[in-house]
């Protein structure tokens, strides 16, 4: 048995009271089962080794806020949020807030990039990010999955030109699309040198099993707009007159009905597991 899977054994164990068994499957990808608990269980391993890899600067409070990426960014950013957000209560510290944007790793065509960076330029200044600079503060940036780095890049950007210092979290560190596979090291510092930060990863190689769970986040993105939106209402589509997208990927949505009950499942796993994180972390 893999490390992992004993730990998830483990932590299963421990769990008494867990929202009723949720499955369920996505409208756009109606192939794959998807089990909100065991989902669930995986992030919590992810966030607890995450915030064992920044504890000096959560004991020293140097975050003022949480950025989360939507929308696979938004459930551990939630997670993370809130147990941070626990521990400095503990410490008669103040709290942060935790805000949302989407990322996006196909804007650099057509200009809309710039529009982009516009755009959150405006949001970080509109926000008091800058408040956080004269505290000699950090943003902590949440994501499920970091591979090529290419969907914070623009983020990381406006970060830097705001002169904004940040750490970078994500559940899973993906090296399916780099070139040294056999040098773990060396992806890894290529990676931090792009995003001009460290990466702290809950797991290396793969993909979180949260990846795709749209359901359990609540929201579906266009990459050409800073905020996601509730799943049923639409967002604008892309328009690259007709040449594919660097990725390969389409921007044609499918529109999703929100199942209210994985949603709320979620949200109550979100709050007992940033919980049972506080505890674990304050021991």
């Amino acid at each position: 048995m893999s490390v992992l899977n004993v730990e998830l054994c483990y932590y299963l164990n421990m769990n008494e009271g867990l929202p009723k068994e949720i499955k369920y499957t996505e409208k756009s990808d109606p192939g794959e089962e998807r089990d909100v608990n065991l989902i669930m269980e995986t992030v919590k391993i992810d966030s607890q080794r995450i915030l064992e890899k920044i504890r000096n600067s959560i004991d020293n409070h140097k975050y003022g806020a949480i950025l989360g990426i939507d929308g696979g960014g938004r459930v551990p950013a939630l997670i993370l949020g809130k147990t941070i957000n626990n521990i400095y209560a503990s410490k008669r510290e103040e709290k942060i807030k935790t805000f949302f944007i989407t990322g996006s790793r196909s804007l650099n065509i057509y200009g809309k990039d710039t529009e982009k960076i516009k755009q959150l330029t405006s949001y970080f200044k509109q926000n008091s990010f800058e408040g956080i600079k004269n505290k000699d503060g950090k943003v902590l940036i949440v994501e499920d999955v970091v591979a090529s780095g290419a969907s914070l890049k623009l983020i990381v950007q406006v970060l830097q030109d705001l002169k904004l210092q940040y750490d970078i979290t994500t559940l899973s560190f993906d090296d399916s699309r780099l070139i040294n596979n056999n040098n773990k090291e060396k992806d890894i510092v290529e990676i931090e040198k792009k995003l001009g930060s460290k990466i702290h990863y809950g797991e290396y190689g793969g993909v979180s099993k949260l990846y795709g769970s749209k359901q359990m986040q609540g929201v579906h993105k266009s990459p050409d707009l800073l905020f996601s939106k509730p799943l049923g209402k639409p967002v604008s589509k892309v328009k690259y007159v007709n040449i594919p997208s660097l990725d390969g990927h389409s921007f044609e949505f499918i529109q999703d009905e929100q199942n209210k009950e994985v949603l709320r499942g979620t949200r109550e796993l979100v709050s007992k597991i940033s919980e049972e994180l506080t505890k674990e972390y304050l021991k």
